[in-house]
């Protein structure tokens, strides 16, 4: 989601939140939390101008209003994932109960993701590639990439890899990491 389509986002929300849910929220007390703030109605006029409204109110109530906004954005599989850009590991290959077409097919799957990938025993011209030997690289993705990143910035005091393993292990890197 683009910072955009993500502020156009908590601007549908802002203007769709229920008062219950403004009041369960601990946004709206009536009069923004100072009775002798003004005569005015604040809740009767956030419901016709919520924009307006929160710019009015004070810091409090409009933190309290931003955190309802914010829980209710969607969250993308980047940020479920936090800070890692892939299913965490370990990744684990699990063969098929059954043959298809005389072969096996695998699965690769991470912690609470039943299928991250699959590998078939066969192609579409009858051959029957070895799925197996395939999946297991495949599932020790993460390993390996913790691996080159270790290799590619090693910790201050370590000692340093050879020449050839920068040249050879950042590009690497890079591209496991979907960064070059």
């Amino acid at each position: 989601m683009t910072p955009a389509s993500r502020f156009h986002n908590a601007l549908r929300i802002l203007t769709s939140i229920e008062v219950n849910d403004l009041r369960a929220a601990c946004v709206v007390d009536d009069n923004w939390g100072t009775p002798e703030a003004s005569d005015r109605a604040q809740l009767a006029a956030f419901v016709q101008d919520p924009i307006r409204e929160a710019l009015r109110m004070p810091d409090d109530n409009f933190d309290r209003l931003f955190a309802l906004i914010e829980s209710r954005q969607p969250v993308t599989p980047h940020e479920a994932l936090g800070e890692a850009d892939h299913t965490p590991g370990p990744w684990i290959v699990q063969r098929s109960l059954h043959r298809q077409d005389g072969e096996f097919d695998f699965a690769i799957h991470g912690d609470g993701v039943p299928v991250l990938a699959e590998v078939f025993g066969r192609d579409a011209h009858g051959g029957t590639p070895p799925a197996g030997a395939n999946a297991r690289p495949i599932a020790t993705a993460p390993a390996m990439a913790q691996a080159l990143d270790r290799l590619g910035s090693p910790a201050p005091g370590a000692a340093q890899p050879p020449a050839w393993a920068s040249g050879t292990v950042v590009p690497v890197l890079k591209i496991a990491l979907g960064t070059g």
